[in-house]
């Protein structure tokens, strides 16, 4: 119950095409590393799936239901670029954040559900450090306990690591990882980190407005890492 699947799905900001005609389908359960250049749609992609954009053609399924639909219904967590996310500036704590996630909850249960959620995602003795106080890789680990806090099937993040060191960077791959494993959730973040991609995941796509490159990571690592037309000129949905 947390597959992913794009038909035929072009979408176009204005006079600028993002993405064209593009087929995939994201199994329950996988572990997926999307990958391209700047302004090759991988946001785009994100975004579909989650139901904040609509496609101007094709279709969006999430576990046969509208994005829109399974949003609304809590199976699909959507954690933004860090420097999109605006709650740095509240005077708010790491618990009151993660707790956001959980109003679909029983009142009762809700405290439960922060308590566990901040245990697995390693906050647990941050309940009450403000927001301002985090590190970045802190605050990003707050993010992604406040979209696992909906109980979610799948989990999209952008760009999770961006602004962020490299030894928190690793530290929040590997979160993911032991989540994906652990409790079953099908995780698929953009990412330029192809280091850590190719050493945690276990499958990457690569966008560039097409789907360039589906398989395996170390597929991926080993025949296409750095062959630089694949990124600058997508041979469309080829596997």
């Amino acid at each position: 119950m947390g597959s992913v699947e794009f038909t035929d799905v072009s979408f176009a900001y204005r006079n600028r095409c993002a993405l064209t005609a593009v087929n995939i389908c994201l199994r329950t359960g996988d572990f997926v590393g999307i990958v391209g250049p700047n302004g090759s749609g991988k946001t785009t992609f994100l975004k579909l799936a989650a139901g904040i954009i609509a496609p101007q053609s094709g279709c969006v399924k999430i576990s046969d239901k509208s994005p829109l639909v399974a949003t609304q219904k809590g199976f699909v967590g959507y954690v933004s670029q860090l420097q999109n996310d605006s709650s740095a500036g509240f005077p708010a704590t790491v618990s009151e954040i993660v707790s956001l996630g959980t109003l679909k909850s029983q009142a009762k249960a809700r405290k439960h559900v922060v308590e566990h959620i901040l245990e697995i995602t390693g906050l647990a003795g941050y309940e009450k450090t403000l927001i301002n106080e985090l590190s970045g890789g802190y605050r990003q680990r707050m993010m992604v306990a406040r979209a696992l806090a909906q109980n979610p099937r799948i989990l999209l993040l952008d760009e999770p690591t961006s602004g962020i060191d490299a030894p928190s960077g690793k530290k929040l791959f590997e979160l993911l990882r032991n989540l994906n494993r652990r409790l079953g959730i099908t995780i698929i973040m953009v990412s330029h980190d192809i280091i850590n991609i190719t050493e945690y995941m276990q499958r990457v796509v690569c966008i560039n407005k097409g789907i360039c490159f589906d398989g395996s990571a170390n597929e991926f690592k080993k025949n296409h890492l750095h062959q630089h037309l694949l990124f600058e000129f997508p041979t469309m949905n080829a596997v």
